[in-house]
């Protein structure tokens, strides 16, 4: 993973939770990611998606109003791209853990 440059992917994070978001941004730009756009609710991030097309999204599950499956349908239906959308299912004391999961799953099947 070394030599792997992901400082190309465009990459969504969506979570209402401001301290989360900044843990999954800091992740994502100590691996080299550059082109990392936030949304802190699902109509923020549906914006992003229609101008920025993401090729990778990260969604909170547990949202408000609209929740992270929610957000996933309207992506699927509204945007013409395709992405890899990750749902993020977080308990406060394995949450981080889990983050890290899959962003190793995603590095090592890129």
């Amino acid at each position: 993973m070394d030599n792997l440059d992901l400082s190309s992917l465009t990459v969504l994070v969506v979570d209402d939770q401001v301290g989360m978001r900044r843990v999954i941004v800091n992740i994502f730009r100590d691996l080299g990611m550059r082109k990392i756009f936030e949304a802190g609710t699902g109509k923020d991030a549906l914006r992003i998606c229609k101008e920025d097309k993401p090729e990778i999204i990260f969604t909170d599950s547990a949202m408000s109003p609209m929740s992270g499956e929610q957000l996933t349908r309207m992506i699927l239906r509204v945007i013409p791209f395709p992405a890899s959308i990750f749902m993020i299912l977080h308990s406060v004391a394995l949450s981080s853990l889990k983050i890290l999961f899959v962003i190793w799953w995603i590095m090592v099947n890129i």
